[in-house]
């Protein structure tokens, strides 16, 4: 065993943070243990990895979400005995996620979490941690400010909220310490820009996308309320700040909210895609005006895909992080600037574009 312990680190083949947090406790001296239906892609990521920690990464072969993580007896003994740490990031925490998936990928996983520890106690070898990486909307259809004690709303807007608030209620059972991190929208990362849903561009990016589809010399009108906020953060961060809060003993026991507290407006937003791409300021939103632009050719398009995303942005809440960022300046660490990364958003859009041949049919006209 490491210095630092042995981590299970669940959902390496469906998401990219997941990745990230596996590399991250890598790094920090932990040894790493994955389970991936298909052994090939865990091999490739672990070949990914620098030679410095790939030897650190283990994988079995089984499915996360079947009885005993789909392992034999023999390996499912093994982890009992080696692991002390658990790192489950919710992979359903994208609005539109189809219900069943949401389930499996929360529900169901974080169900054999719990049995997971709750048979490392019984087998005498308990677990020292276990981190369940949420997602912010699990405020759901509450209004006005949600902190990071308060438990999760009734009420949700999409399914994967629901299936995720289930997760969180499942660990705060456990009596394995345990921390829940609720995180924003993820984008990309914020130095290359490579995006996180499987190569997908979500959430934000519906309003990259609109921009640079727009004829260089009109002014787009705002599609949605002006003042609305716009709370992501890049994945480098989120995995980097994520796993300080995880590690600093403090947090055990308590939610923490990891958001932007500068986070944009809608308006701020377009305005710094306009000087970035150097295009008119667009136009400030007007309800007729913004109803033409997502009927415009193409862009309804868009909006079928992002409407889950868009739905999220007008809930009238905001969010404590009080907590979680009294620890992070503790640790040195800043949250980055939307100005300092956006600009890896807007290329990694053109080239997203151009690959797929994305055209969206914009005339002056429909703007």
């Amino acid at each position: 065993m490491s210095d630092q312990g042995t981590a299970l680190v669940l959902g390496i083949l469906e998401d990219e943070l997941s990745r990230r947090i596996a590399s991250g406790l890598l790094e920090k001296g932990f040894r790493v243990w994955v389970i991936a239906k298909e052994r090939s892609r865990a091999n490739r990521f672990r070949d990914s990895l620098p030679n410095a920690i790939r030897s650190g990464l283990q994988i079995l072969e089984g499915d996360e979400s079947a009885i005993d993580f789909g392992l034999s007896g023999r390996e499912y003994a093994m982890l009992l005995r080696e692991i002390t740490h658990v790192h489950h990031p919710g992979t359903a925490r994208v609005p539109g996620t189809p219900p069943h998936v949401a389930e499996r990928a929360n529900v169901d996983i974080t169900r054999e979490l719990v049995e997971f520890a709750e048979a490392a106690a019984e087998n005498g070898r308990p677990l020292d941690h276990c981190v369940l990486w949420s997602t912010l909307r699990v405020s759901g259809r509450k209004s006005g400010r949600f902190t990071e004690s308060e438990l999760p709303a009734e009420s949700f807007l999409d399914p994967s909220e629901g299936a995720m608030a289930r997760s969180e209620a499942m660990i705060r059972e456990i009596e394995t310490p345990w921390t829940i991190l609720r995180l924003p929208y993820l984008t990309g990362d914020s130095r290359t820009g490579e995006v996180v849903h499987g190569g997908k561009l979500q959430g934000p990016y519906l309003f990259v996308r609109a921009m640079l589809s727009a004829p260089p010399d009109v002014r787009v009108p705002i599609p949605i309320a002006s003042e609305l906020e716009i709370n992501s953060l890049p994945i480098d961060y989120v995995s980097s700040a994520g796993l300080t809060l995880a590690l600093d003993p403090r947090s055990r026991g308590k939610t923490l909210h990891l958001i932007d507290p500068r986070a944009p407006t809608v308006r701020r937003f377009f305005d710094l895609l306009a000087e970035e791409l150097a295009r008119p300021i667009p136009r400030a939103y007007v309800p007729t005006l913004g109803s033409t632009l997502m009927r415009a050719p193409g862009v309804d398009r868009i909006v079928r895909a992002g409407g889950a995303f868009l739905k999220q942005l007008e809930t009238d809440v905001t969010y404590d992080e009080r907590e979680a960022r009294a620890l992070l300046e503790d640790a040195g660490i800043e949250t980055p600037r939307i100005d300092d990364y956006v600009g890896a958003m807007i290329d990694t859009t053109r080239a997203w574009r151009q690959k797929s041949q994305d055209t969206l049919g914009f005339e002056a006209s429909d703007v």
